[in-house]
């Protein structure tokens, strides 16, 4: 059947779908009944009515974390995760624009005073004005401005020395993230949700209608309200049994998932990948745990028949025929019989037929899967070798091997995870407290001969000046002028190079 025209398409739709909402646009959902209705008590007290999307898993948050603490392999891994990333250095800077585009623009008036050296009225008058309009911020510096580049310099070091101050402050206030954790176990706590429940969500805490507290909810409980549409509120339902579901909105609760996609508000869950694997992994050493002291099923299996003769004593033809019933079951329970020396012997009649029942054969290739469930959870946590405690080939020694891996290592599996913590600390949890213009930042864990390779591009890129390269690594600035220039350009391409400033913006500042 072939519909020519819009019209024609609405008739065809049977009355469901031909709803209000018919004429909005933007559909959300894979088919509307992914789309369940809940009710939720908010931060108010009152009960809302929200929409979320069903959760499709395979696996509960308990049997998540049941299988997370029974498999050593993916607790190897989490673990290793969770104290090389809550191990790492962090520090919380200001975000330097501001000062930046403050030290441009005294620079510029530098630069307009010693351009207007002419020995008129007007041009003494935009000089006097450079002077007022750099003084106002460098208050130590001469008439002439002489000492204008060292007291550049020391205005700077006031504004680090006041930005570490406050830098402090946020910094003991994240160390004690709240009355239970501290910020290492709570980036512990992280790392474990994002791996195993494939998200967190963090409930921030107010007190006075001041953020005091952050903590992170049960891993897996946590969903995000999802409509047929985009475009709607952004919001949380948090839902344990024997618990009426909570309501949440974005500045009670911060949310993030590990593997984000657009079909699922929720995202994917990793764990999920290796169910399967995983399942006959245990199995497998359940069974190896159990025949660990030599506790075994037999190993041979003693057939015996009845010797028939079925003419008497007239003839010698005689027939093996299966043994009674009450015989086949003392056989049976013999054979199930688990024993140490586990060869036994069958009386009866007959010529013995012997038959080897052991499952030892199994065991090596049971073995082998072991190992290729190890490569499979690197695949779907992006670890490397060495993370799995892989020796892998013979190409994996050596000291740049070894660095390379743990390199790959870091931009993977370790940063990828970093980076959440960094963005939602702070975009999400600095500013509700001291303000905006703050962020977290960890360390990148470069080796000291990658980071000289690193300063080492920079400079010679022609971008980037002695001092700023000292500066960012923490070190204290050289006080020669030349030191603040790039290499290779000399002081009239630095000055040719430079924006210049109109008489008109000077006296629009003044």
């Amino acid at each position: 059947m072939v519909l020519s025209t819009n019209a024609e398409y609405g008739a065809y739709l049977s009355p469901m779908y031909q709803s209000p909402d018919k004429n909005r646009r933007g559909i959300n959902v894979y088919h509307m009944s992914e789309i369940q209705n809940v009710s939720g008590r908010s931060k108010e007290g009152k009960v809302i009515n929200a929409e979320y999307q069903l959760p499709l898993f395979i696996l509960t948050p308990n049997e998540r974390e049941c299988i997370a603490r029974l498999n050593s392999d993916i607790l190897g891994l989490v673990i290793g995760r969770m104290n090389k990333i809550s191990s790492l250095q962090w520090n919380i800077v200001r975000k330097k624009k501001e000062e930046d585009r403050e030290a441009e623009k005294l620079r510029a008036f530098k630069q307009i005073y010693d351009e207007y050296k002419d020995a008129t009225l007007q041009d003494a008058i935009i000089r006097q004005r450079c002077v007022m309009n750099i003084k106002s911020e460098l208050p130590d510096v001469k008439p002439d401005l002489s000492n204008f580049d060292n007291s550049l310099r020391r205005w700077r070091k006031r504004i680090k020395y006041t930005i570490e101050d406050s830098s402090q402050k946020i910094i003991d206030w994240l160390n004690s993230a709240n009355l239970e954790d501290d910020f290492e176990e709570f980036q512990k706590k992280w790392v474990f949700d994002l791996m195993i429940h494939g998200s967190e969500a963090i409930y921030k805490k107010y007190i006075n209608g001041a953020l005091e507290d952050f903590y992170l909810l049960p891993g897996g409980s946590v969903f995000p309200l999802r409509s047929k549409y985009v475009g709607a509120q952004t919001g949380y339902v948090q839902m344990l049994a024997g618990y009426m579901p909570q309501i949440y909105f974005s500045n009670e609760l911060l949310f993030d998932s590990y593997v984000p996609i657009s079909a699922r508000s929720y995202g994917l869950i990793p764990i999920e990948a290796l169910i399967n694997k995983i399942s006959e992994s245990l199995l497998f050493d359940k069974l190896a745990a159990e025949r660990a002291d030599g506790t075994k099923p037999p190993e041979k299996l003693v057939i015996l028949g009845s010797n028939n003769n079925m003419f008497g004593d007239i003839g010698d033809a005689g027939f093996n025929v299966p043994i009674n019933q009450e015989e086949q079951k003392r056989i049976e329970t013999i054979v199930n019989e688990e024993r140490k020396n586990a060869i036994r012997v069958i009386s009866g009649h007959g010529t013995p037929v012997i038959a080897d029942i052991s499952k030892a054969d199994t065991f090596e290739s049971q073995s082998n899967r072991q190992t290729s469930l190890k490569k499979d959870i690197a695949l779907v946590f992006s670890a490397t070798p060495m993370e799995m405690g892989l020796a892998g080939s013979d190409d994996t020694s050596g000291r740049s091997t070894s660095e390379t891996q743990e390199r790959i290592e870091r931009e993977r599996g370790v940063f990828p995870i970093v980076r959440i913590i960094d963005k939602t600390i702070t975009a999400k949890i600095i500013p509700y407290k001291f303000g905006s213009g703050w962020k977290l930042e960890h360390k990148t864990g470069l080796t000291e001969a990658e980071q000289i390779k690193l300063d080492s591009m920079m400079l010679t890129s022609g971008s980037y000046d002695i001092n700023a390269i000292r500066e960012t690594r923490g070190d204290e600035p050289y006080p020669e002028e030349i030191y603040d220039r790039p290499l290779g350009i000399s002081q009239d391409n630095q000055s040719a190079g430079q924006n210049e400033m109109s008489p008109l913006y000077i006296r629009e500042a003044n």
